[in-house]
């Protein structure tokens, strides 16, 4: 069977699905959530386990099928599970880095902007999910925030976040937010540095973004956990994960639309 290719069809049914798909999660999980108030564990459970299935099944087979992208690298997963509970630290272009991240390391809890969890498609997930709301600029949203991260880490699971905070629209990388690297020293755990790369970009702050001329390539590469050393300023870890991560986006973006010229 000839593979499927993008094409503006193939696409709007790509975001068709993608956009419905928090209405559809709510309307199949909502009766179940009810009936099984008598029992949180087992609730808790059962959302999570649904959630997951359909974050791999979008970003890992639906939407590959259909030809919008594929996933041509994963790499570095396996060392990078061994190390225990982590904070992931992802740079962020794509609105699709959240579900490959996820779809990769599914027991992780994601800290998001307070933006995103007053919106009404993600506030039960910030409710009932691991979705962690934080404001820019509220100590004491930090504080809970930290909080509650500190919690998924100390129950053996891991925190994803994007220190940009928002999409980068060049080939550069915003300067990070060290919540992730203040969330590592206080829970003393290591930290992952995540590179998500395509080669085109797709639904990112870039013009044609959505709707691509052909199949995008997603590399997503875990690189080796680090910690903080003794005596290491924090800000010195800052920098050392974000050198790691630019410097591979580097030899990643060479060729595509995303290179940064000297």
């Amino acid at each position: 069977m000839k593979r499927m290719t993008l094409t503006p069809l193939a696409a709007a049914i790509g975001y068709l699905f993608y956009f419905s798909g928090h209405v559809i999660f709510a309307v199949i999980v909502t009766p179940v959530y009810i009936a099984m108030s008598p029992f949180p564990g087992l609730r808790h459970r059962f959302i999570h386990g649904i959630f997951r299935w359909y974050v791999f099944f979008l970003s890992r087979r639906y939407l590959p099928f259909l030809g919008v992208y594929r996933v041509r690298e994963i790499s570095g997963l396996e060392q990078a599970r061994s190390a225990g509970p982590a904070v992931y630290v992802v740079n962020h272009r794509s609105r699709m880095d959240g579900p490959l991240i996820l779809s990769a390391v599914p027991d992780a809890a994601v800290i998001i902007k307070a933006a995103y969890g007053r919106n009404i498609l993600y506030s039960g997930f910030v409710k009932h999910l691991d979705f962690i709301s934080v404001e820019a600029g509220s100590l004491g949203s930090l504080s809970t925030a930290v909080q509650r991260a500190q919690g998924v880490l100390a129950a053996g699971r891991n925190v994803i976040v994007f220190p940009e905070g928002t999409r980068s629209v060049t080939g550069r990388l915003l300067p990070f937010r060290d919540i992730a690297f203040r969330l590592a020293r206080s829970a003393d755990v290591p930290v992952v540095p995540v590179v998500l790369q395509s080669d085109l970009p797709f639904m990112a702050k870039r013009p044609g973004s959505i709707f691509p001329p052909r199949t995008i390539n997603f590399t997503l590469r875990f690189l080796e956990p680090v910690r903080l050393q003794e005596k290491e300023p924090l800000a010195a870890l800052v920098e050392r994960v974000e050198r790691a991560i630019a410097t591979q986006l580097r030899e990643l973006d060479k060729g595509t639309v995303w290179e940064v010229k000297p």
